[in-house]
């Protein structure tokens, strides 16, 4: 008898829609779990040349994912599949299409216990993240803290001052407790929030317990993931504006401070490059939450440069992560100098360069590659996915009688995947359908053809964004970072 196996992960409705199917048309299958078997990850991509599940093969043959399915019982095909397979024997290769005999499931992994800290009175107690909704000033005095904290929370003045002093201590506020002047008049203390608007996960100092690096980074991106799906109306547009005021977003900016105590360099380069992968996507719809979406050439120069993270105690921006660290510290474009210097403690954590790497960073604009999650175990067959994907769409990649068009980004880094046009076309090669490959293969052996650039399409899936502020930076501190630069 043959088998039919399903590729799926826990929580996932398309996998749950496909298994109730084929038990509607009472067809046995064999279901193997990525959540609890990661190892077979590998398999299913090699099999189905695909990273989304779920993945479904009747023996050998790849039926696709739950559309597949639903349309083979629409036009009645799914029942002819089922009684071949169950004709045939199993498929050669059966170690693919199955768990191998001893192999235990993996925990899932789920973030440890949190700390919840309190700042607490004898009759009510507050989280930080409460407590930091409150005090939602950039800066107070001490008279000021106190009597908002009185207004806001009807609370007698000596309790305002307690709450006041156990919110320095939670550096809600910064501040000296010792040195608290509840009289005091001077606007000296910073809410933790404002501190560094470059900073994105600057939400808070963290001092809670650390998970392992791909678990938090994963869990980051079901957080914000959550949140921007809760204001995506019917056209696919999100409304970042009235997300960044949800209770979410603050669980989520409060959570992201946790990278904060990763070290990039002690990880493994495959995990160190998966995790740098995720964390960019991330760090992308938290920068459209927090400081919204620039709007044209010069603030998107400074949206890169100047926004990122806080990952180990050193700072990451846009350009420090994808150039520094995933591209091997080569120079972005339109810049002078790499983003990582040869006195940086940052070198220790940069990766070798690998091309594949761009098809696999969304910058929020609609040219860019879509966002997948990578993992440690197979992040060189993830990108070898997502680079076939991005070069099978049209507009990534055109093949003509006497030209090759593609994508704007093989322009900006046109180093990385070759000297030369030809070299490019070749790179090119390797990730494209075997059709198109004699289409492309023919035009490279001609010698003469011409390399073009398809238009890059900076529009987003905004329905309404913060415009990225940009005025309170330029042009001083870019004409100080230059002169500095060249002394």
């Amino acid at each position: 008898m043959g088998l039919v196996t399903i590729f799926s992960i826990e929580d996932c409705p398309h996998c749950s829609k496909a298994k109730a199917l084929l038990e509607e048309e009472q067809i046995l299958f064999y279901e193997i779990s990525l959540t609890a078997y990661p190892q077979k990850r590998r398999d299913m991509i090699k099999l189905a040349g695909k990273l989304s599940v779920p993945q479904i093969f009747f023996n050998d043959i790849h039926v696709g994912g739950a559309t597949e399915l639903i349309a083979m019982r629409e036009n009645n095909t799914l029942n002819s599949l089922w009684q071949k397979t169950i004709m045939e024997g199993e498929p050669e290769n059966l170690a693919s299409f199955t768990i191998p005999p001893g192999l235990l499931p993996n925990l899932k992994p789920i973030p440890s216990p949190r700390n919840i800290e309190m700042i607490s009175i004898e009759r009510q107690s507050w989280t930080y993240i409460q407590m930091s909704e409150y005090l939602n000033e950039p800066r107070y005095s001490g008279c000021t803290i106190v009597k908002s904290i009185q207004e806001k929370l009807e609370v007698s003045e000596t309790e305002a001052v307690s709450i006041a002093k156990q919110a320095i201590e939670l550096n809600i506020i910064s501040g000296n407790v010792a040195c608290f002047d509840m009289k005091s008049t001077r606007r000296n203390y910073v809410t933790s929030r404002f501190r560094n608007k470059d900073v994105l996960n600057s939400y808070r100092f963290w001092s809670d317990r650390v998970d392992e690096p791909m678990t938090l980074v994963s869990e980051l991106k079901k957080k914000v993931s959550k949140l921007v799906s809760k204001y995506r109306d019917a056209n696919g547009l999100v409304d970042y504006v009235e997300a960044a005021n949800d209770t979410l977003y603050l669980e989520f900016d409060e959570a992201s401070c946790e990278i904060q105590k990763i070290r990039l360099a002690s990880l493994g380069e495959s995990t160190r490059l998966a995790f740098s992968i995720n964390l960019y996507n991330v760090m992308l719809l938290h920068a459209y939450l927090k400081v919204g979406c620039a709007n044209n050439d010069l603030g998107r120069v400074d949206f890169f440069d100047y926004q990122g993270y806080n990952i180990g105690g050193d700072f990451y921006s846009f350009n420090d992560l994808e150039n520094g660290i995933l591209r091997g510290n080569k120079r972005p474009p339109y810049h002078m100098y790499k983003t990582i210097g040869k006195n940086d403690a940052r070198l220790s954590s940069v990766l070798p360069l690998n091309p594949k790497v761009h098809m696999s960073l969304n910058c929020g604009a609609h040219s860019c590659p879509p966002v997948k999650s990578f993992t440690a175990e197979a992040v060189e067959d993830e990108l070898v996915i997502v680079t076939r994907a991005f070069l099978e769409q049209e507009e990534n990649c055109k093949i003509d009688s006497n030209s090759l068009t593609v994508s704007t980004i093989m322009k900006w880094y046109a180093s990385d995947f070759g000297k030369n046009d030809k070299e490019i076309a070749s790179w090119v090669l390797q990730f494209i359908s075997e059709d198109r490959q004699v289409a492309l293969k023919k035009l490279i052996d001609t010698g003469s053809f011409s390399l073009a650039h398809s238009p890059y399409d900076w529009s987003n899936d905004a329905k309404r964004i913060k415009i990225y502020n940009v005025s309170r930076r330029f042009p001083w501190k870019m004409l100080f970072k230059f002169r500095m630069k060249r002394t």
